[in-house]
């Protein structure tokens, strides 16, 4: 009889540590809450002009290092919003960090915490170089963040990352930013406005249309038959996110050690600015 109420002792502990635990869970809980994910439509060189994706860097000839790549994205209405991850795709998967800021404001490094996953597209392939040809590795970057922005925030977003020495002598590329044409996608691509942003070395953020040239960032330069954005999801905390969205479980270190020992007892482009 003891051992019997002592089963039933443990099993009753073991559903309410579970059901604690679930409930941190769900507390601690991601939801998506910007779209602007990778092209699963029109991909590479076999797509010949409805082709929707590319990668931007710029190239800088020394003692001038590249400027980073980058983009905005705006928040929906309501939050507000604890922001944690923010996910970009690259061409670089290593020394990476994300700098951001409010439209209109400073700019700095927000995160140099991430995880970088090598991805292919829809279609099982990796990146193809447009002109040449050939494969890259493709890596999606979630950079782990802390920011509490408020609803409808336009926020703007840079890669950083090692530089490269290219061709000719003295001049460097920097790292690459994922980018899709909105309408060519065949995949949400929330906020898209076709222009493109660049931070120079003293912080200042350019625009660029990749078709046309305008903006600050090149005036005339033309690098692409088609404008693209900046590819970028958004995640926040379950309980400040847009509602109807899908929560993201996630799961503490110390909570997945607790729970496990509750259940053992029971288009590559470059684009050379013209100075």
């Amino acid at each position: 009889m003891h051992t019997q109420i002592t089963q039933r002792s443990l099993c009753a502990r073991l559903l309410l540590a579970v059901s604690l635990l679930a409930g941190s869970l769900a507390a601690s809980a991601q939801v998506m809450i910007v779209d602007r994910g990778l092209p699963n439509a029109n991909l590479n060189n076999a797509a010949a002009a409805n082709r929707s994706n590319f990668a931007w860097a710029d190239i800088e000839t020394l003692p001038v290092t590249p400027f980073l790549p980058g983009d905005s994205f705006t928040l929906p209405a309501g939050g507000p919003f604890a922001v944690s991850t923010i996910r970009v795709w690259s061409l670089s998967s290593v020394g990476l960090s994300l700098r951001g800021g409010i439209a209109g404001g400073p700019i700095a490094v927000v995160s140099n915490t991430y995880t970088a996953t090598p991805v292919t597209y829809a279609n099982a392939q990796t990146y193809e170089r447009s002109i040449v040809g050939g494969f890259l590795p493709l890596f999606q970057i979630d950079f782990t963040v802390n920011l509490p922005l408020a609803g409808g925030t336009n926020y703007q977003y840079f890669l950083d990352g090692p530089a490269t020495p290219t061709l000719p002598a003295g001049d460097q590329v920097g790292v690459f930013l994922h980018a899709s044409n909105a309408a060519l996608s065949g995949s949400p691509q929330q906020g898209s406005d076709g222009i493109l942003l660049f931070l120079d070395n003293a912080g200042t953020v350019l625009t660029w249309n990749a078709a046309t040239g305008a903006g600050t960032y090149c005036p005339g330069c033309i690098g692409a038959d088609k404008v693209s954005d900046g590819n970028v999801q958004v995640f926040a905390f379950a309980g400040v996110g847009a509602p109807g969205t899908t929560p993201v479980p996630t799961l503490s270190t110390p909570a997945l050690a607790l729970l496990t020992l509750l259940f053992a007892g029971a288009a590559f482009v470059v684009m050379r600015r013209r100075g």
